[in-house]
């Protein structure tokens, strides 16, 4: 079953805001007992996507497209429609739910970890206090946290952030959604305490069957997590295939240069391959390709038209010399 359908999205800031739109006619699918990932440099779209599934648009953007998640329409721009606060809260509440990046953001630091978690069971959910906190312990004990009776107790700045972390994994799943949405989920925490977070999410995943859209700026790790990767760029997607083929065969330049970009442990030191050039900013338009300016490859006819995705060998791109393309 699919359970996040975006299709064509568009979301555009008020005149004068933006050269370019934020999203350009961006797909993205998510089915059931499948993580996908959404990875690209900084302001190339990832977050924004993330959170336009829960129906969270920028103020006053003009929004175009359609969003689904499961059997509920967040968007449909063909008939005018878009769900009001009312279906959001019920939706968001448990159908979908989101882990941010920066867990002492997600927490009110006036509020105990119980009173966190219990709130939206007891609200949402109509259970008991004694009802909701045991449900906040048996979440909480599920993310590896050993003294969860303790924990509904302490206070948030009681926590390290990777204990945080979990918290706020915790909170997201005490709806049973059958969609969680990770918005770079460990960017804050160091490296040991994010190979835990993540392993984590995938045992939470396999068990509970969800689907997951796992947003993240780090390629290896959208490898060792991620089914299946959309590449974006500008607001634009420029590839999407199954996570062992983009890594194996990149048919998108951007793709080739990210890979080339990354250190590995084995082998020689050798000196990075930088990306040339910076990222376009929303005050920056292109008509054609919009990594065209930083790409080696490019020919006269990328700078004219926006390029569709096309598929080659299983692989959705928008590249015009996607089968030159090889890492």
């Amino acid at each position: 079953m699919t359970l996040l359908s975006i299709e064509d999205l568009t979301i555009t800031l008020p005149f004068g805001q933006a050269a370019r739109p934020i999203l350009d006619r961006v797909s993205i699918t998510v089915e059931e007992g499948e993580t996908v990932g959404l990875v690209g440099e900084s302001g190339s779209g990832k977050s924004v996507t993330s959170r336009a599934a829960l129906g969270l648009f920028p103020a006053g953007a003009a929004t175009a497209g359609t969003i689904r998640v499961a059997d509920q329409t967040v968007l449909d721009s063909t008939v005018g429609y878009r769900m009001d606060k009312a279906g959001l809260r019920r939706m968001r509440g448990g159908m979908a739910a989101m882990v941010f990046q920066d867990p002492r953001a997600s927490v009110n630091p006036l509020h105990r970890v119980g009173d966190f978690l219990t709130e939206a069971m007891r609200t949402n959910r109509g259970l008991t206090r004694r009802e909701a906190e045991s449900r906040a312990a048996e979440l909480l004990e599920s993310v590896g946290i050993t003294d969860p009776g303790g924990a509904l107790r302490r206070w948030p700045h009681e926590f390290s952030g990777g204990m945080l972390q979990r918290v706020v994994i915790a909170a997201a799943l005490a709806a049973d959604p059958r969609l969680l949405l990770a918005d770079e989920p460990t960017t804050a925490l160091d490296v040991s305490t994010q190979a835990e977070v993540i392993a984590i999410l995938a045992r939470l995943r396999r068990e509970r069957g969800m689907g997951m859209l796992f947003v993240t700026h780090d390629l290896d790790l959208a490898g060792a997590i991620c089914d299946r990767i959309y590449v974006l760029y500008a607001g634009q997607v420029m590839e999407t295939q199954p996570t062992q083929g983009l890594f194996r065969t990149p048919r998108h330049p951007y793709t080739a240069a990210l890979l080339g970009s990354r250190p590995h442990l084995d082998g020689p030191a050798i000196r990075l391959d930088a990306i040339s050039g910076l990222p376009l900013s929303l005050d920056q338009a292109v008509p054609g390709c919009p990594f065209a300016p930083r790409c080696e490859r490019v020919t006269p006819d990328c700078e004219q038209d926006r390029v569709p995705l096309t598929t080659h060998d299983g692989a959705e791109v928008a590249c015009l010399r996607a089968q030159e393309v090889s890492r």
